[in-house]
């Protein structure tokens, strides 16, 4: 009973952390893969995908802070928060229709995701963190592809994504800065 009653006291300041907000996360834009506008509809589905993603997270913070710099700075520190602004770069968005495979008779429709996620500080704009997504989700489909079906595999490959660049961001965050070992004295040639 004893060793169990300790290795619960061991994790529960873990467990405290892992629930109380350290992060205030503004997403400032999402920027569409190359060739097309922010307007683009992968590009608005990702915005809202990475809000989602961010808001099932109890260690951030989504608005409701103010603007002002200094205003922000002193919210910031009277929270024990870290401000953050993200960036949601889609890389690449691809589309392909497959034939079927051998001993089938469906196509297969194949959507691919690949993005990265940039933060920077809030106040500050030094960047701080960063993390990569990339998936890509296949379904049987019929002679007709309908529009719903390819949303709703682009929307799988988005969260999919997504999910793993946000998780390697705050993994980052979470492991804090890193300083650059020392580099060893270099010898002068010709000696």
């Amino acid at each position: 009973m004893r060793p169990l009653l300790i290795w619960l006291i061991c994790l529960l300041p873990a467990f405290v952390q892992a629930q109380t907000p350290r992060y205030y996360i503004v997403v400032r834009d999402v920027e569409g893969p190359p060739g097309a506008s922010s307007q683009d509809a992968a590009a608005r589905l990702a915005r809202t995908v990475l809000l989602e993603e961010l808001g099932r997270r109890p260690e951030i913070v989504l608005g409701g802070l103010p603007q002002d710099h200094d205003a922000l700075r002193q919210e910031l520190s009277r929270r024990r928060l870290r401000g953050y602004q993200l960036t949601l770069r889609l890389l690449s968005v691809s589309r392909a229709l497959n034939p079927p495979p051998p001993g089938k008779q469906y196509r297969v429709l194949e959507r691919g995701v690949r993005l990265t996620v940039i933060g920077t500080t809030l106040p500050g704009d030094q960047l701080a963190v960063g993390g990569d997504g990339e998936s890509t989700v296949q379904a049987d489909v019929g002679a007709q592809v309908g529009p719903h079906k390819e949303q709703e595999l682009l929307l799988e490959a988005l969260r999919d994504a997504i999910g793993q660049a946000v998780q390697q961001a705050i993994r980052k965050l979470d492991k804090g800065g890193m300083v650059p070992p020392q580099e060893k004295p270099r010898k002068k040639s010709g000696q």
